[in-house]
């Protein structure tokens, strides 16, 4: 005959072994989102350690994330100055995100939820006019991270477009030497 203390003993062993499975499996989810709070953390702080011209005064972020492929969606993030020549369109969304205002821009409607799904502790905020583009004028681009995320979401390629911070950006973010990057000194 099976005890009371038995019957206790074997109840919380299944609620300890549900919880478990509950935790693995919330870990697991987590992992195969994107994590736009960690992109966007990481650029801040890179550049505002690098140079005190990069503030939210001064700056603002563009976002976008895209279809590559069937396979690959690529997430962008770049900086402009509020004085620079820009552009904002009608379906961008503006948010606010540690003091800093993020143009949000996807290629589908569905990329765009699943962009503002990931982005944690940011509030929609108001668009704001930018200098237009002159014709005939040259611009040089500002810096630009490219993330690469494959069907499983997990960061397959990086890009810095200023090479000579791709490998000290890359050792910041901690990725693993084994994600293909932009340097075609190593290709």
């Amino acid at each position: 005959m099976i005890t009371r203390v038995q019957i206790l003993n074997k109840a919380l062993r299944l609620v300890l072994l549900a919880l478990l499975c509950n935790s693995c499996y919330s870990q697991k989810k987590q992992a195969h989102a994107i994590d736009v709070n960690w992109i966007v953390d990481h650029y801040i702080s890179y550049y505002e350690a690098k140079n005190t011209k990069f503030n939210s005064e001064e700056k603002y972020l563009l976002l976008g994330l895209s279809n590559k492929d069937e396979t690959l969606k690529s997430v962008d993030v770049l900086d402009n100055c509020y004085t620079c020549p820009g552009i904002i369109e009608p379906t961008d969304t503006v948010v606010l995100y540690k003091k800093y205002k993020i143009v949000i821009r996807t290629d589908t409607k569905e990329n765009k939820e699943l962009l503002l799904k990931n982005f944690k502790s940011a509030s929609t905020s108001t668009k704001f006019p930018v200098q237009p583009y002159q014709e005939n004028a040259m611009y040089h681009y500002s810096r630009h991270w490219s993330f690469e995320y494959n069907k499983d979401l997990k960061i397959v390629f990086f890009c810095n477009s200023i090479l000579e911070e791709l490998q000290e950006t890359k050792s910041m973010l901690k990725l693993p030497s084994t994600i293909e990057d932009c340097n075609p000194i190593r290709k």
